[in-house]
C-alpha cells in the first residue's frame, strides 16, 4: 500500500492511498480530505485512513510505503518520540497493526506517484474504488517501473 498526505494549512489537507497485490494489480484506492494541523499529522492520518480500507481485505505480509521518512522510521522502530506532533495518531496506527504482518517502508516521492496524485484529488473530493475507474492503472504502472 502506498500512502501520501498533503498539508496546505489547517483545514486544507488530504490523503490518498493505493492498495496493490504482490504482482502490482490494483485492489483499491481511496482519497479524501482530512483535518490535521501539521504535515506529519497529514501523513499519519493518511496511513490511519488507509488502514481502514486495508481492514476490508485479508491481506498478509503488508508493505506500507510512504515518502515521509521520519514518520516511517518512527513507526518501524516504535520510537514515537521522533514524531511528537503526531504521537497520538501513531499510537492508533500501532494499535491497528499490532496483529498484522506489516512493514513500514520509506520510498522516494518518484515511487509514490499514484498516492501523490490521489492526494490532489482528495483535497477536492472523496472516493473509494475497488476497481479501476479507468484513470488509475496507468498511474500505478508508472509507480511500478520507477527505480
Amino acid at each position: 500500500m502506498n500512502v501520501d498526505g498533503s498539508f496546505l494549512c489547517p483545514g486544507s489537507s488530504g490523503f490518498g492511498a493505493v492498495l496493490r497485490n504482490d504482482v502490482g494489480s490494483l485492489i483499491a484506492v481511496v482519497f479524501s480530505k482530512s483535518i490535521v494541523s501539521s504535515p506529519i499529522q497529514a501523513e499519519a492520518m493518511a496511513i490511519l485512513n488507509s488502514l481502514e480500507v486495508l481492514s476490508m481485505y485479508k491481506e498478509e505480509d503488508i508493505e506500507l510505503e510512504s515518502d515521509y521518512q521520519l514518520l516511517v522510521q518512527a513507526l518501524d522502530t516504535g520510537n514515537l518520540d521522533l514524531v511528537s506532533y503526531a504521537n497520538f495518531l501513531c499510537m492508533d496506527i500501532k494499535l491497528l497493526t499490532e496483529d498484522l504482518a506489516i512493514s513500514f517502508n520509506h520510498v522516494n516521492r518518484s515511487c509514490n506517484v499514484v498516492a501523490h496524485m490521489l492526494v490532489k484529488r482528495g483535497l477536492k473530493e472523496s472516493g473509494l474504488f475497488v476497481q479501476d475507474p479507468g484513470w488509475i492503472q496507468e498511474l500505478t504502472n508508472q509507480d511500478l517501473i520507477k527505480p
